[in-house]
């Protein structure tokens, strides 16, 4: 253990020496945390290591120019004018929504300074952080064995490694917090304690403060919740107090579905479709752009789209839209998705039975289901999807290593 909390000293010093003090710094407090992470998680040690000193590299290339970045999103120039009044001016911009995570940034900027690397090393934290969430919330629906596998997946996933550092990616603190929040409901499922319940709300409000399409989310796991605590709490005070939760909760769900979407948009069904086609329109530029001609007019054009543009969405860019190594990078990440959703079909069962994960499953389906509908480019749907590769792999862990297994069998019979 000690030799892992050496290798990261070791990573603070140098990028002190290359970076500068505040660098230094801000890497001797990860590595402090980090520590005792590691310390407190030893089975897991290994592959959290591994994943962390990969994404440093990534911000080390970030940072000296290999890899360009851009500020498509304005976030990076939001972020450096809000902190130009200091921490006091930086906290008075406070908004939620996508340029919530600009909002954080300015507040880191205003204390250490302008420097995008300093957020990009925060970024990579999480990031590594992510593979210890989906870790415990493997070894609560499966098995230690298949936890252990998950935490190598992630911590060398390579989509996941290249999002980890750019600034201007707020994948990695939207994966983080829903994953922690999927964790802290597993756990009120098994225990029914109210610190969970709270815990699980908290942590899903700070993934919605990011990116609203979250929602939705909420609205299906509600029910379940609510039907849980009718079924197993006895005592009718505590009952009242979690319905008056869930009807808080359902009310300010509602609320920002009908005005989340950074416009007054109605609670009818024509003005989410109208959403969903905006949304989608604005996703269809460039030579990435995909089924341009499919329109969301009715709901039932939703419901024969929807398998449809759930398949672009996770697979895309296909065979023949492939022209530039971006779009192969693009496909080789597609080859994860397919293999994962073959594997599901060995799984259907297992996940029926198991009820906890067919939770997990149809809370993030339903929000994969929102970014399909709202995303026609491939570039930014692999983006998009890397939000929910980390819950897929939980979930389907044990189908993964068992495809893995067939395909060995099959290739050793072939006579290999």
């Amino acid at each position: 253990m000690n030799v892992f909390v050496a290798i990261m000293f070791v990573i603070a010093v140098v990028m002190g020496f290359l970076l500068g003090l505040p660098y230094m710094l801000l890497m001797g407090l990860i590595v402090m945390i980090f520590g005792l992470i590691i310390r407190k998680n030893s089975a897991i040690a290994v592959p959290l290591v591994v994943g962390f000193v990969l994404r440093i590299i990534m911000v080390f290339l970030i940072h000296s120019g290999v890899i360009v970045e851009g500020d498509w999103d304005g976030y990076i120039y939001r972020a450096l004018l809000w902190s130009e009044n200091g921490l006091s001016g930086a906290i008075k911009n406070f908004t939620t929504g996508a340029y919530f995570y600009s909002w954080l940034a300015s507040i880191i900027f205003s204390i250490f300074g302008s420097e995008l690397t300093l957020f990009r090393l925060i970024n990579a934290f999480f990031s590594t952080l992510i593979a210890l969430n989906v870790y415990n919330i493997a070894k609560n629906l499966h098995s230690e064995k298949s936890a252990r596998i998950v935490g190598w997946i992630m911590a060398i996933f390579p989509t996941g490694i290249l999002f980890s550092s750019f600034f201007c990616n707020r994948e990695p603190l939207i994966i983080y917090f829903f994953t922690a929040s999927i964790l802290s409901l597993l756990r009120w499922v098994d225990q029914m304690k109210a610190r969970h319940f709270f815990a699980f709300f908290f942590l899903y409000a700070l993934t919605l403060s990011l990116h609203i399409g979250f929602i939705v989310g909420l609205m299906v796991i509600l029910p379940y919740m609510f039907v849980r605590v009718i079924k197993t709490k006895k005592d009718y005070f505590i009952v009242f107090m979690y319905t008056m939760a869930f009807v808080a909760l359902a009310f300010i769900g509602l609320k920002m579905l009908g005005s989340g979407f950074s416009a007054k948009l109605s609670l009818g069904g024509t003005g989410i479709l109208q959403k969903l086609r905006f949304f989608s329109k604005a996703s269809s530029v460039g030579r990435a752009n995909y089924l341009t001609t499919l329109v969301i007019h009715t709901y039932f054009d939703a419901l024969w789209q929807a398998p449809i543009r759930l398949a672009y969405f996770l697979l895309a860019p296909f065979p023949w839209m492939l022209d530039t190594i971006r779009d192969a990078y693009g496909a080789f990440d597609a080859l994860f998705y397919l293999y994962a959703l073959v594997a599901s079909l060995f799984y259907v069962k297992p996940l029926i039975k198991n009820k906890k994960a067919l939770v997990v499953f149809l809370l993030t389906l339903s929000i994969t289901m929102v970014f399909a509908f709202a995303t026609a480019n491939y570039g930014t749907a692999m983006r998009h999807r890397a939000k929910f590769y980390p819950a897929y792999i939980a979930i389907f862990a044990p189908a993964l290593g068992q495809l893995w297994q067939r395909i060995r069998s099959v290739y050793k019979h072939s006579g290999h």
